[in-house]
């Protein structure tokens, strides 16, 4: 029983490392945009 249990909350501590990863990710492409100047050009219009 207590085996099932820690496997459950392994799968879950996967997933929430998995979507961290993914936002950081999404973080990461909007820095690199704002800092190629796709940011401060949509401001510009």
């Amino acid at each position: 029983m207590t085996g099932r249990s820690s496997a459950a909350g392994g799968v879950n501590f996967v997933d929430n490392e998995t979507v961290r990863g993914l936002n950081i990710l999404a973080y990461g492409a909007a820095i690199h945009n704002i800092q190629s100047g796709g940011f401060r050009r949509s401001l510009e219009e």
